[in-house]
């Protein structure tokens, strides 16, 4: 299960409905709504527009003049279709002299998103109009509450507070006693709402204001919704608690292939899953940038009271790049820290894999390529040590891991004549892996992920072409002509710029 959808409000945490959170009663009573005797049209006013979220850019068309009117039985509406202030309305309103008060409540986090008084003749707004920003994978309430106003009230007697400070604490917004301190007890004559979906809008703005980062869950429901990969139905994809970004560089470079000139500009290309992006095959060379914040998991019942500071509880995990459907395995780095994800410093770890170019060879031809992060059970920490005794003097000699020397057999159950350590990360290790086996088999937590695509193009031809003007010349020729590198490494598409590189290129 996804922990974020766990969090709640300390203080709403034992309400269950919607009307205990909204009145602060654990038993919620017919009695607080005895004196409705309206029902508020409640209609938005979506327009198109453009934002980014979640390393995604996202454009959202609506249709001119287009209304949407909140409903308790209606369909959610995603959050960024309520970023501007509703019409409110209903039959009679404004033709006589009453006036009312106007709130607008998110029940799920029990914060006021609108408040104004003398409404609609002389309406002052004592709180602007703030959208649900829900982060949670389930609709939130939006509640529109409707007051009459005493006639003789100039004034609240008791206003919560607004500040900015307030909202970003842990401080909820007590309806009841806002009710009672206003003597409005009964005076709630109106009353709905409308459902808001969490959408890549809302999780940004809380991925920006209180770090609380969903954004995977739009890859476990693109996942879920395509279903192309069989990991999606064995991996309990709940599990991931992190969002992954990875990025690779792509060297600034220009050749000619199939009488057509290319240039690159060096920059950085980030994976962007939800829109299956292709990375350029120049720039899959090297290893990418990995990187991923952990949520902060301290030992908090180790000896407390004797120091002032947290423990950081030992976490380890292991990076895999993959490719899904031919199962073949590009990358493989263990005991990668939280500290090393957080600072793109992958290659503290322990590599087992090298990095593969994993880039198509094949015309026409597209392959998904996944990443993986993996959190290490905590027996796999462990070393194995030895003990040795010299005549009176014993000594622990400490060994690999039990995960690497886990990793081992585990390549080693799948190719039983191979019982050697060197096998790991050879060529033939590469083939016929499955994900799923071994994330079984190594007792992992899926933590993160994410993927793009690798589509053959113009550089791929060029290595192509590289390697058969290479097949048709003599070593010696080769040795020459391109003395000690590989005719299709990065150093001869963009730096260092030396005599040899551009020798290279030509």
């Amino acid at each position: 299960m996804n922990t974020i959808s766990c969090l709640n409000p300390e203080p709403l945490s034992k309400y269950y409905s919607l009307g205990s959170r909204l009145f602060h009663a654990q038993t919620f009573s017919p009695q607080f709504l005895a004196n409705l005797r309206i029902f508020p049209k409640i209609t938005f006013h979506p327009s198109s527009g453009f934002y980014r979220a979640c390393d995604h850019d996202f454009q959202i068309q609506v249709e001119p003049n287009s209304k949407i009117h909140a409903h308790p039985e209606a369909k959610p509406i995603d959050s960024y279709l309520t970023k501007e202030h509703p019409e409110i309305h209903w039959p009679g309103l404004g033709k006589d002299d009453n006036q009312y008060i106007v709130l607008i409540l998110d029940a799920s986090e029990g914060k006021l998103q609108f408040l104004s008084t003398d409404f609609p003749h002389k309406t002052t707004i004592l709180k602007e109009y703030r959208t649900l920003e829900p982060y949670r994978n389930a609709i939130s309430p939006m509640v529109f509450l409707i007051f009459k106003q005493p006639h003789n009230m100039s004034a609240l007697t008791y206003i919560p507070p607004l500040s900015d400070l307030e909202e970003l604490g842990d401080s909820v917004f007590d309806l009841s006693k806002f009710i009672l301190k206003n003597r409005l007890g009964s005076a709630l004559i109106g009353l709905n709402w409308a459902l808001i979906n969490t959408d890549a809008y809302s999780i940004e703005k809380n991925r920006n204001s209180n770090y609380v980062d969903n954004c995977h869950s739009l890859l476990i429901s693109k996942l879920r919704k395509e279903r192309q990969y069989s990991f999606v139905d064995t991996f309990n994809l709940g599990e991931m608690d992190a969002t992954l970004s990875m990025s690779f560089i792509q060297p600034y470079t220009e050749f000619d292939v199939c009488c057509t000139t290319y240039k690159y500009t060096e920059m950085s290309i980030f994976a962007d899953p939800l829109l299956d992006k292709s990375i350029p095959s120049i720039a899959l060379i090297n290893e990418p940038k990995v990187v991923s914040l952990k949520k902060l998991n301290v030992i908090d019942n180790y000896q407390r009271n004797q120091r002032d500071y947290v423990v950081r509880k030992a976490e380890s995990f292991t990076v895999v790049l993959f490719d899904a459907k031919k199962m073949e395995l590009f990358w493989m780095v263990s005991d990668v820290s939280a500290e090393g994800l957080a600072s793109g410093n992958v290659k503290e770890g322990k590599v087992l894999v090298g990095y593969k170019d994993p880039s198509t060879a094949v015309p026409h031809q597209c392959k998904t390529i996944f990443l993986m992060v993996f959190e290490e059970p905590a027996s796999a920490r462990k070393h194995l040590s030895e003990i040795m005794v010299s005549g009176d003097k014993t000594r622990v000699k400490h060994g690999p891991r039990r995960f690497e020397e886990n990793v081992e057999r585990f390549f080693g159950y799948n190719n039983q004549k191979v019982s050697s350590s060197n096998y790991v990360g050879s060529e033939a290790s590469r083939e016929n892996f499955n994900i799923e086996e071994f994330k079984s088999f190594m007792k992992l937590r899926l933590s993160a992920m994410t993927w793009f695509k690798s589509c053959f193009d113009e550089f791929g031809a060029l290595s192509q072409i590289s390697q058969i003007v290479k097949s048709n010349m003599s070593n010696p020729e080769v040795r020459k002509k391109y003395q000690q590198h590989k005719a299709i490494q990065i150093e001869y598409f963009g730096f260092p710029n030396t005599e040899d590189v551009v020798d290279a290129k030509a």
